[in-house]
């Protein structure tokens, strides 16, 4: 008996370990700010990050020249999973966004949600029909998913971009 109960007190900081190993920050809400998983876990740690299918990141650009991000990989060997919404809305010409920003060297990133970039500018249309009459469409360095350096993992897309 008696060794029975070493061995159980034993194994129970390596289970409680093993769920640790296992967690990841869920984002079931709306988030108005970059979301990184270098500092998505409690106390700011590390941890890999999914939002929901009801969760949101909504940035508003800032004045320009800014550059907005929504979800960053900037952690090695983490995880990001977008099954909600990413939207980065009220850009200005000049204006950069990214949905999802992988600098990490290594990962994983699933995107089967939504990621919408947005302007600010008002376009003409006709009055006959509706339709926008001229570029319907302004700036340049907006992108969906970017991964800047080189990396290894993978980077699945099946959502809208």
């Amino acid at each position: 008996m008696r060794k029975l109960l070493a061995v159980t007190a034993a194994l129970a900081p390596l289970c409680l370990a093993a769920q640790a190993a296992h967690a990841e920050t869920v984002i079931s809400n709306e988030r108005t700010s970059t979301v990184k998983t270098s500092t998505a876990g409690t106390g700011g740690t590390p941890d890999d990050v999914t939002i929901a299918t009801n969760g949101v990141i909504r940035i508003t650009a800032g004045p320009a020249p800014s550059a907005s991000v929504g979800l960053e990989l900037d952690t090695a060997g983490r995880t990001v999973k977008n099954q909600g919404q990413i939207r980065i809305e009220n850009l200005a010409p000049g204006q950069t966004a990214t949905g999802i920003l992988v600098t990490a060297g290594s990962g994983t990133v699933n995107h089967t949600g939504t990621i919408s970039i947005t302007d600010n500018l008002n376009y003409p249309t006709d009055p006959n029909n509706g339709v926008i009459l001229g570029e319907w469409a302004t700036g340049s360095g907006r992108d969906g998913i970017l991964v800047q350096n080189a990396f290894t993992g993978s980077v699945t897309s099946t959502g809208a971009i």
